[in-house]
């Protein structure tokens, strides 16, 4: 037989397909090309059969196509002749035209190609399909993933019988409940949209005022993009210590800093400098002349420490001694580092002169002389000022500046090239300081709890960090580091848990913790998590027990909080236990029917660990299971997250333990979420005559009935003939799932 049966088919989509001609031949094609492999195929025996394909990149550095049956895996498809729609599309499960001979058990569809080993897209879990083929004996996919980058499974583990049209039978991952996604053009966490800004994210400046590694920083301020006015005020280098201090306020907005009238604003700062330091400060809508940016100066003794943008149509510098270059600067930035003068991070020539022996303290917006008399007030508005008490290189001047000039912009944020990317988005940052990064604020509940999975890579430069705060941006919740190592096939994968302390806009952001560098974010997902107090924060007692969760075994000194050992937060669970199986519980409400994704991170003593078990009828994970399960958990003296996909199966009330295993001890626990699947609905196309005609006869397969009357027999007599022809040997029948099939029944 040489026909091609298919196993999945969609319009515009690869399809899995399989022929039993030429020793029989496994393929994932579209658009002429194709991956293919060779299996001699024993009916009532079960093949892992996966299909990955890529568009953009290629999965093994040659080709965008892989099949692989039972673990062993070949490629093909050296180029795309076109492009994938990407417009919704109908997936078929068992083909369209062609329906392959055989039960389809389990399909699941990623978001990403499966990682083998080495091909793929590694996310942490190990090489994903060996585990699922799991030395031919199988495995749950999701016991392996989870539910993420889950877009359809159908796990066929519903009661024995036809399906049915409808929900029930199919899930996928909540990616429409992302608290980071609005829309289909503002994509948020998803990065779809290729401007950042758009998808809702914005710049983080971080310490712009470290760029290029300059150091002795004494104050920076940022009134660009502050919060409020008396935000803009703050020292952000050190906040308390020199904070700007109103003498007559200038008015501010986020997007232009402070404007000054030219009479009578200006700030105090407290800071007196001396010889040597170095000074940056960006400004613009410069009107009038003779107004400094910051300034003090000592007149009787003829030196201090000033620039003017506008003095008889040239910028003037002190420091202490003088320099006046044509042209003068409406717009711009503007310092000195020691004797030199720099525009827009270009030397702008040399000062000489003698430190005097004393000067005020620096205003801002104003110049301020021996006497502490305010004079010569700016007309304008000025985004930002750094102060140093070291002498910055031309090249340390160089990146500030470019870093002051990318405040209130995303101009250092770009989308992924093709070749970058991971999923259809994504957004990479490059850095001029340490900190910097991207944004993006959820309203987030008081008491809620939440876990976010982000993926992003590193350069090698880049250290890149997920870090939740409060709404103001600074106070900091929760946060995991990434690696400088993290590749594209190989990124970083962000999986924590929190609970707000208050409702209120909590920011999700994305950061290098380096000063150069730059870090490819791929997706970020925020969902809201059921499981109370997930992360550990908070508890009581002796034994300790985390709010929100139920003791049932302990005793004295069985557990306490854990400070350093830990995934994220600020403690964890520390189980000081020798005795076997001590647990606490948590109960959770999910709809009966529901499916639901559950994560542990556990942390064992090298051979003993924790492990998770539901209990009753109610919970069922994907395997037919009818009673309350034990799932495996970890013994590694190491940090390991352990997740499945259960369904809820009788009523809406499941208990989650965690319990130890044997003597283990000292064991921990931490970030843990439970989150409601998506429901999927199938549309089933029955057989009918129409389409079970084929050339020997009508097809009557699977639990498929065909009736036919016949009027001409009595209660003591007549002949009955019939003929048909079998897909399959008898003794081969009998191996797909269905003890002595019946081939016809009389009454």
């Amino acid at each position: 037989d040489a026909n091609d049966y298919e196993l999945t088919d969609g319009r515009w989509f690869p399809y899995i397909s399989y022929t039993p001609g030429w020793g029989g031949i496994f393929k994932i094609q579209a658009f002429g090309i194709n991956a293919s492999k060779s299996v001699a195929v024993t009916a009532g025996t079960t093949y892992l059969v996966v299909g990955r394909w890529d568009l953009d990149t290629t999965l093994d550095g040659t080709n965008y196509m892989s099949i692989s049956v039972n673990d062993v895996a070949s490629f093909g498809g050296t180029s795309w002749p076109f492009g994938i729609a990407a417009t919704p599309t109908d997936f078929n499960v068992g083909g369209s035209s062609r329906t392959a001979p055989g039960i389809i058990e389990g399909l699941t569809i990623y978001r990403r190609p499966l990682f083998d080993g080495t091909y793929g897209i590694d996310v942490g879990n190990g090489d994903e399909i060996n585990q699922i083929y799991n030395s031919g004996t199988g495995k749950d996919p999701t016991l392996v993933t989870g539910s993420w980058d889950v877009v359809f499974a159908l796990p066929t583990n519903a009661s024995t019988g036809a399906l049915a049209t409808g929900t029930g039978n199919a899930w996928s991952h909540p990616h429409a409940s992302n608290l980071l996604y609005t829309s289909t053009i503002n994509t948020g966490g998803f990065m779809m949209n290729g401007t950042a800004s758009t998808d809702g994210w914005a710049a983080l400046p971080g310490e712009w005022w470290t760029a290029g590694g300059s150091t002795g920083v004494v104050a920076a301020y940022q009134p660009i993009g502050a919060t409020d006015l008396a935000n803009s005020y703050v020292n952000k280098a050190n906040p308390g210590t020199y904070d700007a201090a109103p003498g007559v306020a200038p008015t501010w907005d986020a997007t232009n800093g402070w404007s000054y009238n030219g009479t009578t604003q200006y700030l105090t700062t407290g800071i007196t400098p001396a010889n040597g330091w170095s000074a940056i400060t960006r400004f613009s809508n410069i009107s009038g002349d003779s107004g400094a940016l910051f300034g003090t100066y000592n007149y009787p003794l003829g030196g201090g420490f000033v620039i003017y943008p506008n003095v008889s149509s040239k910028v003037y510098y002190y420091n202490p001694g003088a320099n006046a270059v044509a042209p003068n600067l409406t717009l711009g930035v503007l310092g000195v580092a020691g004797s030199v003068t720099y525009r827009n991070g270009v030397s702008d020539g040399t000062m000489g002169g003698s430190w005097p022996a004393s000067l005020s303290s620096i205003s801002l917006g104003s110049n301020t002389n021996q006497d502490g008399v305010r004079l010569q007030y700016l007309n304008g508005l000025i985004q930002a000022t750094a102060f140093y008490n070291t002498t910055l290189t031309a090249p340390q001047v160089s990146a500030v500046t470019t870093a002051m000039q990318n405040l209130g912009t995303n101009d250092n944020v770009s989308a992924l090239a093709t070749a970058e990317k991971i999923f259809s988005g994504g957004y990479k940052v490059t850095s001029y300081g340490t900190n910097q990064g991207i944004t993006r604020s959820f309203a987030a509940t008081n008491g809620g709890d939440y876990v976010l999975r982000a993926l992003g890579h590193s350069d090698g430069t880049c250290s890149p960090q997920v870090k939740i705060t409060r709404a103001d941006g600074t106070t900091e919740i929760s946060h995991l580091d990434g690696t400088t190592t993290s590749t594209r096939t190989d990124p970083d994968v962000y999986i924590f848990t929190w609970e707000s302390p208050a409702a209120e806009s909590e920011q999700v952001q994305l950061i290098n913790t380096a000063s150069s560098g730059t870090c490819y974010w791929h997706q970020v997902e925020v969902l809201a998590n059921l499981i109370n107090n997930p992360s550990m924060e908070t508890g009581a007692g002796d034994p300790w027990i985390p709010t929100g969760w139920t003791n049932t075994d302990f005793i004295v000194g069985d557990t306490e909080t854990e400070s350093i050992i830990k995934t994220s937060g600020n403690n964890s669970m520390k189980w000081n236990t020798t005795t076997q199986n001590k647990k606490l519980h948590q109960d959770v409400t999910v709809a009966v029917g529901d499916y639901i994704n559950v994560g542990f991170s556990f942390y064992g003593d090298g051979s003993r660990g924790l492990f998770s078990v539901f209990t009753g009828n109610n919970f069922r994970p994907l395997e037919q299971h009818t009673t309350g399960v034990t799932y495996p958990g970890n013994s590694l003296a190491e940090w390991k997250l352990v997740k499945r996909v259960a369904r809820q199966n009788l009523t809406p009330t499941t208990r989650f333990y965690v319990q130890n295993d044997l003597t283990a001890s000292p064991t921990y626990l931490d970030d843990t979420y439970a989150f409601v699947l998506t429901p999927v609905s199938l549309t089933v196309t029955p057989a009918s005559e129409a389409n079970s005609l084929e050339s020997t006869g009508l097809r009557v397969d699977g639990t498929d009935t065909l009736t036919q009357p016949i009027t001409n027999l009595t209660a003591t007599a007549g002949t009955i003939k019939f003929k048909f022809t079998p897909r399959h040997s008898f003794a081969v029948a009998d191996l797909l799932g269905v003890t002595s099939p019946v081939i016809a029944t009389l009454y």
